[in-house]
């Protein structure tokens, strides 16, 4: 059965774009199960997965706030750099902890994406074209500043149980 999730990690500083460094400024964060629940899919996806009828695709959608100085099309251009390098990182961190995860059952972590059977991994920066909050205050910098994975699965256990849910974590 075909199913999905998203989960939403918010709260990037300004000009911080690298999912560890959000992770590792906040303890509560990083620790948080729901974090596992995507790099677990993708684990089981691939590693766990004795007859083959399991397949995830992973998709991590970078935002930024709105730039308050300079030219529209140069705020508009350092906005998508921002939210392109936050989906990027996303995707690479992703694939670190299925690495990760993969190495303490006994496996050969995998090098890069292309390589990696019976998952898909992509990444899209959106800019600040859909911002969680009107911009202005720091507070709402921090929840514009974002990184969204959603992930959808075939048969993936980790997926099923979480079918249709949203969870936001940060800010």
């Amino acid at each position: 059965m075909k199913t999905h999730f998203m989960l939403e990690v918010r709260g990037f500083n300004a000009g911080e774009t690298d999912i560890r460094d959000r992770l590792a400024r906040d303890p509560i964060l990083a620790a948080d199960p729901q974090l596992a629940y995507v790099y677990e899919a993708v684990y089981e996806a691939v590693y766990d997965n004795p007859d083959g009828l399991k397949y995830c695709a992973v998709l991590c959608i970078g935002h930024a706030d709105r730039v308050p100085a300079g030219s529209e099309d140069n705020r508009r251009a350092e906005e998508e750099k921002a939210a392109q390098e936050r989906a990027d990182n996303a995707r690479s961190w992703i694939l670190e902890m299925v690495n990760d995860l993969a190495y303490s059952a006994g496996y050969s972590p995998q090098q890069d994406w292309p390589n990696v059977e019976r998952a898909v991994a992509y990444q899209v920066g959106v800019g600040a074209a859909s911002l969680a909050t009107p911009p202005g205050t720091l507070s709402a910098g921090l929840k514009n500043r974002r990184v969204e994975i959603v992930i959808a699965g075939v048969n993936v256990d980790v997926i099923d149980t979480y079918d249709d849910q949203k969870f936001v974590l940060g800010v």
